[in-house]
């Protein structure tokens, strides 16, 4: 056995409830496009949209869940069906003292990237800036819904309607896929991205250095 009280369990550094929202945001983003499994990329989706919601309450700003949960808000707080329905997979995934032999369905694969743009919408409306793997996501979220979301500048909406346009009929595993190549050109690791981009087109036939293009012409 680890000697556990050995350990100094503040030997680290110091960080605040954003950074730690921005960090869980980050992996859910990396595991995502990895294509990993469901379970671990919504756990830190969850972990980090709720302590951004909570940030967001603290300071008198409406999160952006109250857009994204619109059917389960009452006046300026979601409803108890609509918090039931956000809580239910993120409290299953964490917690088992109460139910240890639940069996749950899982959502939508897509449910977790709004989990994701959701936290990504608060972290702006508190002020901070995207990182790069934030940016890469956010971006590759606009292309999925360019019509579900509104857009001050028409050529933004232009080119990324263009864009969904190429993508739209890609499997959801090649729109992930579409995403790692977008990170890996955000983060200049070409080797990799070249590789990966040469898959995706042998699998679609889509041009996919156009559309990245596309993307740095919005950028």
């Amino acid at each position: 056995m680890v000697a556990l009280l050995s350990l100094n369990l503040e030997a680290g550094p110091r960080v605040n409830k954003i950074t730690v929202a921005q960090q869980q945001l980050e992996t859910a983003v990396v595991l995502l496009f990895q294509e990993s499994e469901y379970a671990p990329v919504h756990t830190l989706a969850g972990a980090a949209t709720q302590i951004l919601e909570d940030v967001c309450s603290a300071k008198g700003i409406i999160s952006e869940s109250f857009s994204l949960f619109a059917d389960y808000v009452c006046g300026d707080q979601l409803t108890k069906e609509g918090r039931d329905a956000k809580r239910r997979h993120r409290n299953f995934f964490k917690h088992a003292d109460s139910d240890p032999e639940e069996i749950v369905r899982l959502p939508d694969p897509r449910f977790v990237e709004i989990l994701i743009y959701q936290g990504i919408a608060d972290l702006n409306k508190l002020g901070y800036h995207n990182t790069e793997i934030l940016r890469s996501f956010y971006i590759w979220f606009l292309v999925q819904h360019p019509d579900s979301l509104e857009f001050d500048d028409p050529k933004m909406h232009r080119i990324l309607s263009q864009i969904h346009n190429v993508i739209k009929d890609f499997s959801h595993a090649n729109k992930l896929r579409f995403g790692l190549i977008m990170l890996r050109m955000q983060q200049q690791e070409i080797e990799e991205m070249q590789s990966l981009m040469a898959k995706l087109k042998k699998s679609t036939g889509a041009d996919i250095m156009a559309i990245l293009e596309m993307i740095s012409s919005y950028r």
